[in-house]
């Protein structure tokens, strides 16, 4: 197959992966809100939410990419910064949504959330460029 027909494939599988993950969110969401389900009745839903972006960290160090070596330090931290936000104000919108009010214990959650999302995402960077070198090194003649 000619390379450019190539890329477009994986343009295609691509988006559909996006596609999914949304529709995915979308139903966990309302099935939660909407129709007072409970997690048990989510599985599916919350397997493709955590598994996909797992999966995909996976395959990634295994081919030895590091996504966000292209991508400028600042643009890094400005991403992580709106995803901690996101993830705030997702929680502070379910929070409202089921209980109208926020307690001490709403505050300890964010934090943890924070700190969490902090920690995973320093050290998924770290080992997305061990595995990127290591593949490099492989790549280098001796």
């Amino acid at each position: 197959m000619d390379e450019r027909v190539v890329a477009e494939y994986r343009r295609i599988y691509s988006e559909l992966t996006s596609i999914l993950v949304v529709f995915s969110a979308a139903a966990l969401v309302i099935k939660l809100f909407f129709f007072e389900k409970t997690s048990a009745d989510c599985v599916t839903e919350m397997v493709i939410l955590v598994g996909t972006p797992i999966y995909m960290t996976v395959r990634q160090y295994m081919l030895g990419l590091d996504p966000e070596a292209a991508m400028p330090a600042g643009r890094r931290r400005k991403k992580a910064v709106t995803a901690v936000i996101a993830g705030i104000l997702g929680f502070a919108m379910a929070v409202a949504a089921k209980r109208g009010e926020f307690g001490l214990w709403s505050f300890e959650y964010i934090l943890t959330f924070v700190v969490a999302f902090s920690f995973i995402y320093y050290i998924s960077g770290r080992l997305a460029k061990y595995f990127a070198e290591k593949k490099n090194r492989e790549y280098e003649d001796p």
